[in-house]
């Protein structure tokens, strides 16, 4: 009995110093824009561009995934007009056929890459 009351009361003050967590979640209106890009359902205008920059993409099943390229979501499937044709990959995004990874800038046109970090940033020791 004693033991239960410590551990309770251990539990109440730690509670009690920590501050809270915050929003761990999307908001249900950044969700419903999430859905909604995913989908299809929201037509954004495209600048034509042949730079691409990926910042991130998300792998699904049944052609659900989505990359965001030069700052918007864009679905795999159904392709918006205007945007480059991609393919997400275990390993990166294909962008009309030229592969990139997060953090990379793609040239469509010559298919040249450029990393966001600057020459020797990233050592490998093997």
């Amino acid at each position: 009995m004693g033991f239960a009351v410590l551990a309770l009361s251990a539990c109440h003050l730690a509670s009690a110093e920590t501050p809270p967590l915050g929003i761990v979640f999307y908001s249900p209106a950044e969700r419903a824009s999430i859905v909604a890009h995913r989908s299809g359902i929201v037509e954004e205008e495209i600048v034509t561009t042949s730079y691409y920059t990926i910042a991130g993409f998300v792998k699904r099943e049944g052609e659900k995934s989505v990359a965001w390229v030069n700052g918007r979501p864009i679905a795999e499937k159904p392709q918006m007009e205007g945007a480059p044709s991609i393919r997400v990959t275990r390993d990166g995004v294909l962008i009309d056929g030229k592969p990139a990874k997060v953090g990379e800038t793609l040239d469509a046109t010559s298919g040249e890459r450029s990393s966001a970090l600057p020459p020797d940033a990233v050592k490998v020791h093997k």
